[in-house]
């Protein structure tokens, strides 16, 4: 028996043999681990549940519960080529499938909303018995799964690079051909309409291909890229001619609006002229289909910054979504029709400059975007191959 002192505390007497003491003393110990361990099961982040052999859950701690809650309200995903309900059967859910012992050391993975989990089962006992319960342990892999996809989409990108770089190597000589011809047929030609024009854009786009097929070459070899002064509405001309038959291709009106100012430029116009290349097919794709689709380019001056406008009235970019387009790999477009890669990269060139590319507005009405650059950098500043500043910080 328990001596009271009147102050609400209980003590063994002295008279009270040893062994009760110890078995109360390791009662008293054991709950507290016992609450402890509760305490720490429930605070995992990972899920911790029990099922028997018929699904049904024995325990389950808090993480587990919302994950089994989706599962149930079959709000998940499964890839089907790893559900096992082509063995199971389609009437038997999920619960009941991860319980099956036939499934045991085939981890599953789930996606819930825009999370992915993966789920690992191991029988509740130390024996090689089969019983009737089994342990699992769930875990958030989706930045696990988000890196070796950017891991392995890297890796395809890096073979495209070799292959490019094959090829504009391969490509360089005929090119020269055709630059070559187109030349002698132009001094033959003199001023000889219509044939001459044609001949000329012939020789114009030839040199194009060429300059675009030294530029993967010169990224290849790492050689420096070349600033030069221009100026900003000759830098939207040519783009504006190079993709005009692919507006007139998706039925959109690609137009540039009147330049009230020169925007003197001195930077590397090749990175630019991509940069600039992959905002207007951004808007040509975005309004292509529509009766009265529009792409309109605007050049100004605004402070010490030359302003590249590019708006398009297409549907507009998700509220959602706008935070992350300038994220690598990320797209809103089908697969097949876009890499992520586009936005990142014109950003990237703009802050290289000195400058910045940014979304100024985008509603159902249209999206557009402002590519900002200073009016001249420090003339003969060493640029890398993408148009980034050598020693640099690139966001």
């Amino acid at each position: 028996m328990r001596h009271d002192d009147g102050d609400g505390s209980a003590e063994w007497p002295q008279w009270a043999p040893r062994t009760e003491v110890g078995r109360w003393r390791s009662g008293i110990a054991g709950r507290c681990d016992l609450e402890r361990l509760k305490r720490a099961v429930e605070s995992m982040e990972d899920g911790l549940f029990i099922l028997d052999r018929d699904g049904t859950i024995t325990f389950a701690n808090q993480a587990a519960r919302r994950l089994l809650d989706g599962l149930d309200a079959g709000q998940h995903h499964v890839d089907p080529a790893a559900c096992c309900r082509r063995r199971c059967g389609r009437t038997v859910s999920c619960r009941r499938c991860l319980a099956n012992p036939a499934q045991l050391g085939q981890p599953a993975v789930f996606s819930l909303g825009e999370r992915v989990y993966e789920i690992h089962a191991t029988r509740l006992g130390d024996s090689g018995e089969l019983h009737e319960e089994q342990v699992f342990v769930s875990r958030d892999v989706t930045e696990r799964k988000r890196l070796e996809e950017l891991e392995a989409h890297r890796e395809c990108l890096s073979v495209v690079g070799e292959v490019a770089a094959v090829l504009a190597h391969e490509m360089s000589n005929p090119l020269a051909a055709i630059s070559l011809f187109s030349q002698m047929l132009l001094d033959e030609l003199q001023a000889t309409p219509p044939l001459r024009s044609y001949v000329e854009v012939i020789h114009r786009n030839t040199l194009g291909c060429n300059r675009t097929l030294r530029s993967i070459l010169d990224m290849a070899a790492a050689a420096p890229a070349t600033a030069v002064e221009f100026e900003a509405p000759d830098l939207v001309g040519e783009v504006v001619e190079l993709l005009q038959p692919v507006a007139r291709h998706n039925r959109v009106a690609l137009e540039v609006e009147a330049a009230e100012d020169r925007g003197q430029l001195y930077a590397d116009e090749l990175s630019l002229r991509r940069a600039l290349i992959n905002l207007v097919i951004n808007g040509i794709q975005a309004t292509a289909g529509r009766v009265d689709g529009a792409v309109k380019i605007a050049i100004f001056e605004r402070d010490d910054e030359v302003v590249i406008q590019v708006r398009d009235n297409g549907p507009g970019i998700p509220v959602e979504v706008q935070g992350r387009i300038f994220e690598l790999f990320f797209t809103t477009k089908p697969p097949g029709q876009g890499t992520g890669l586009g936005l990142p990269s014109a950003r990237q060139v703009a802050e290289a400059h000195g400058g910045r590319l940014v979304l100024a507005t985008s509603s159902g009405a249209g999206s557009t975007f402002e590519l900002a650059l200073p009016r001249s950098l420090a003339a003969g500043e060493d640029l890398a191959p993408d148009g980034t500043a050598r020693g640099g910080m690139v966001a």
